[in-house]
């Protein structure tokens, strides 16, 4: 049977017409109620609180924290000023992150609001409210990070004086207590984004005042945290992750050759974390060999005299061949200054360099030949950087049950196929709820027609019996000189089902019908 949208409308509008008149109202009454149901739960659910995030921020400024709200997936409202509202429940979370990036730069990041203040609290009362209601805010703030259990804030503000000297001024001073969850820790990108929402947050307060410490009382940011960069947990930290990359690197390397599970990596660094600092100075000529003179001096000075003089020489007598010739000591001196180009660099290693890396691949094979092992050994080396020598290499096959897909197959990791947010788990309740009220009401209703339909027939099958009794009484008895016996009342039953099935077929086969559902029901 061919079923079209005329002719199933059609159906439903029989059977809706076979209804009662109460049970369409129940129906129109459970689908009301549905409607309005539906339209205040998703009035409840879309009704949501704003407050302000940043007020007063710069055009440049509120576009970037758009952009940055508009990939965090939040909704948020922008007014005059360049106001930012964004849900309540998201405030503290938002500021935190937003606040790791370095964000707002402009505008203070909190929103100023009295409401324990009156007209009769005096400035001086107001300006505490703020800073405790500042530190509330500061504190709710910080709770939001991963791993951090509670957070103390203190801020020291002091008050403004416009008799005090500036060279006598004193700072604006913050510090922050954290107390965090076993086995967790706070990275250096998380302290410094603590250090910019607090400094951030008060006017006048710069982070280098800013004391970070967790609950055994060490420092987390300032010059004792920097001196503790290299400290044994951020080494094994560094070490690892380069561990990682590299083995990544290699896996994927080798992944089209011996699949995603057909081989083991492991890699080996040695991380030189030594500070070093060294200063290199390069003189370079600017015209020539020399360069350029700036000043120059010359001296030149002689000294002895001519051979024969009677000063210095006594006198002899002359020869036929008579010679003379003079002696004379010259010195000169030279001195000159040329400038050349100077290249002062200045080299600052804070380490974490590489010092050496070995790498050791477990190939997934029962046989693999030695010229296939120098070959793969080669594209490891290559891929890696570094020299063959470095690079250990051999085929095993591996244990099945330590395959991952085998113990994924075996163990199954139980996940959720749909992940649903509360506002969809309300609204599929909600929606399931109303769906069962309404199969209700329609049992209820359908049940109330059978039994009207079996109290109808029964109505019908008395009428029928006393019409039959009383046809009985009006006839004269049977045939002349039969002898008559009196039936007992279940022979007269009997026999009047009987004449009543052959006159009311159709009648006697619904009241079966319903006698046996009643009969499947119970």
């Amino acid at each position: 049977m061919n079923l079209t949208a005329s002719s199933i409308f059609k159906q439903i509008t029989a059977f809706f017409n076979k209804l009662s008149k109460g049970t369409k109202i129940l129906i129109f009454t459970g689908f009301g109620i549905i409607v309005v149901g539906a339209m205040t739960l998703s009035f409840i659910l879309n009704n949501v609180r704003y407050t302000v995030l940043y007020r007063g921020l710069s055009s440049i400024e509120g576009s970037e924290i758009l952009s940055l709200l508009d990939d965090m997936a939040v909704s948020y409202k922008v007014e005059n000023d360049n106001t930012i509202l964004v849900p309540t429940s998201q405030e503290a979370t938002l500021k935190m992150q937003l606040a790791s990036e370095g964000y707002p730069k402009s505008a203070l990041n909190y929103d100023i609001f009295t409401e324990q203040s009156d007209l009769l609290t005096t400035d001086y009362e107001k300006k505490k409210l703020l800073i405790f209601q500042l530190q509330d805010r500061l504190q709710a703030s910080i709770k939001t990070l991963q791993g951090v259990k509670t957070a103390i804030v203190n801020l020291s503000i002091p008050d403004d004086n416009s008799y005090v000297l500036k060279d006598e001024k004193i700072d604006i001073t913050a510090s922050v207590l954290l107390e965090l969850y076993s086995n967790a820790e706070l990275t250096v990108k998380q302290v410094k984004g603590i250090e910019q929402l607090v400094a951030n947050s008060v006017p006048g307060l710069n982070g280098e005042n800013v004391v970070i410490i967790n609950g055994n009382g060490e420092q987390l940011n300032g010059a004792i945290a920097d001196s503790g960069v290299g400290s044994a947990n951020i080494r094994i930290e560094t070490v690892n992750l380069i561990n990682e990359v590299f083995k990544n690197k290699i896996k994927d390397f080798l992944k089209p050759i011996f699949g995603e599970k057909g081989m083991s990596i492991a890699v080996n660094v040695i991380v030189d974390f030594d500070q070093v600092s060294s200063e290199e100075t390069v003189y370079t000529p600017v015209i020539g060999d020399n360069g350029i003179i700036t000043w120059i001096e010359r001296s030149n000075q002689t000294t002895g005299a001519a051979t024969g003089d009677n000063n210095n020489i006594p006198t002899y007598e002359e020869s036929n061949t008579s010679s003379g010739y003079s002696e004379y000591e010259n010195n000169e001196n030279y001195s000159a200054e040329y400038l050349v180009n100077q290249l002062v660099r200045v080299i600052q290693n804070n380490g974490g360099n590489i010092k050496d890396m070995t790498v050791a691949v477990i190939i997934n094979l029962d046989e693999l030949s030695d010229e296939d092992k120098t070959k793969y050994r080669e594209l490891v080396a290559y891929s890696a950087g570094i020299s063959v020598d470095k690079v250990a290499l051999t085929n095993v096959k591996f244990i099945e049950e330590l395959i991952p897909d085998e113990v994924s197959r075996t163990e199954p990791v139980d996940e959720p196929l749909i992940s649903l947010s509360n506002k969809e788990i309300i609204i599929i309740a909600g929606a399931g709820i109303l769906f069962f009220v309404l199969i209700i009401i329609l049992f209820i209703s359908s049940s109330r027609r059978k039994k009207k339909k079996k109290r109808k027939i029964n109505e019908e099958f008395e009428e029928y019996q006393e019409s039959n009794a009383n046809s009985q009484k009006s006839k004269p008895g049977n045939m002349p000189g039969e002898i008559v016996l009196n039936e007992t009342r279940e022979q007269a039953l009997k026999r009047q089902i009987k004449e009543f099935s052959a006159g009311n077929a159709e009648t006697v086969a619904q009241l079966l019908r319903v006698w046996i559902k009643e009969d499947e029901n119970n």
